[in-house]
């Protein structure tokens, strides 16, 4: 009988978002077992710490996963946690790193359960895993979580693959006042954008100025009020790309995870490079369009068929291929081609697609509720 369950997650919030269905059947199907969820990252500590399906969020470090294996205080608990004798622990997709194997190896559940992968079994210590489900390139991340709980033979219809978020009232008294504060909260239409990313991730990253034409067009047309979304390091960023923008827009940066995706609830459409808040958007049944350069849309679309993709369609792209490939490539092209050609009338297109389709739903009409 399973009592005991580890979450294992060393990545951002949009695998976590991505995770979300898996976390809810193991609920569904585990209704009396402890579930504990393993981090590494604030805004994903933050974010399930809310979740109702989760018993406890225990933070190890606020590192990126590549950074903390070193760490001797990271290694001293996680061996301390070993003693709750977990009966199953899962890792959470994409895991590809020897720091999953590691981290799952000290906690010592007596079901070690991960993805496997044709690349790296030894070098990333696979093998220190006991139960593996074989991945498939076909497969979005949303699907790949769910083979896990497929091993453990729970069956799945299309209603187990929602991703939707939970929402705190505190959360949503802060969005409330957020826009209420701007004269928004009954505004229609609202649309995000983000348009950073991690440091470590500029290959993710549509032209700002693009950003910033693509933002003019939909004021100048739809009459609609951008937020632009950030973390607190991009607050200046943000402020000095905004320059361009022609009146109609906030910046929302420096807000927890859950405070974000409250005031996300509030947009029509949301604008996206490949990230986390991409994946909040559609959590939080806002229409989505996503912009990608050399990373796998196949894996991480916007997950829902109303979402839009926005890519061009070259020989050598994708060309980022983690997990597949276990060690996480830089794109060969220095120019990222796959991303420059994408242009603001691209983007437009999408979206006049969305608003012409009646099955979507999307209204761009102007003024308040």
């Amino acid at each position: 009988m399973i009592k005991k369950i580890a979450i294992i997650s060393l990545t951002g919030i949009g695998n976590n978002v991505l995770f979300v269905p898996t976390i809810k059947l193991l609920r569904r199907n585990f209704p009396v077992a402890r579930i504990t969820m393993i981090v590494v990252l604030r805004p994903v500590r933050d974010l399930f710490e809310n979740c109702p399906y989760i018993d406890e969020v225990i933070s190890l470090c606020d590192r990126k996963y590549n950074n903390f294996i070193g760490n001797l205080n990271v290694v001293v608990k996680a061996l301390s946690l070993r003693k709750e004798n977990y009966d199953l622990s899962l890792t959470v997709f994409p895991s590809n790193r020897k720091e999953y194997n590691l981290l799952s190896f000290l906690l010592g559940a007596c079901t070690r359960l991960t993805h496997a992968y044709s690349d790296g079994f030894y070098r990333n210590l696979s093998f220190l895993q006991n139960k593996r489900v074989t991945v498939s390139e076909s497969l979005h991340d949303v699907d790949q979580n769910l083979n896990l709980v497929r091993a453990l033979g729970i069956n799945i219809t299309d209603k187990d693959k929602d991703i939707s978020l939970w929402a705190k009232e505190n959360d949503r008294k802060f969005a409330y006042k957020f826009l209420d504060d701007y004269g928004m909260v009954n505004y229609k239409p609202i649309i995000g954008f983000h348009i950073t990313s991690y440091l470590d991730m500029m290959y993710k990253r549509w032209a700002a100025d693009k950003f910033v034409c693509l933002a003019n067009e939909l004021i100048k047309k739809y009459n609609a009020k951008i937020i632009l979304f950030g973390s607190k390091d991009d607050e200046k960023e943000l402020e000095r790309i905004s320059q361009g923008i022609n009146g109609n827009y906030i910046v929302a940066t420096g807000n927890t995870i859950s405070q974000t995706a409250e005031i996300v609830r509030y947009c029509r459409l949301f604008v996206s490079n490949d990230s986390g808040l991409m994946h909040l958007a559609t959590a939080v049944n806002v229409q989505t369009i996503g912009i990608f350069g050399p990373t796998n849309y196949v894996r991480t679309s916007p997950y829902s068929k109303k979402n839009r993709v926005v890519r061009k369609e070259m020989s050598c792209s994708p060309c980022h291929l983690y997990p597949f490939v276990s060690e996480k490539l830089s794109s060969k092209c220095k120019t990222i081609d796959c991303l420059v050609e994408i242009e603001v009338e691209d983007v437009l297109n999408q979206i006049e697609e969305l608003v012409q389709d009646p099955g979507n739903g999307l209204s761009m009409t102007a003024g308040t509720a």
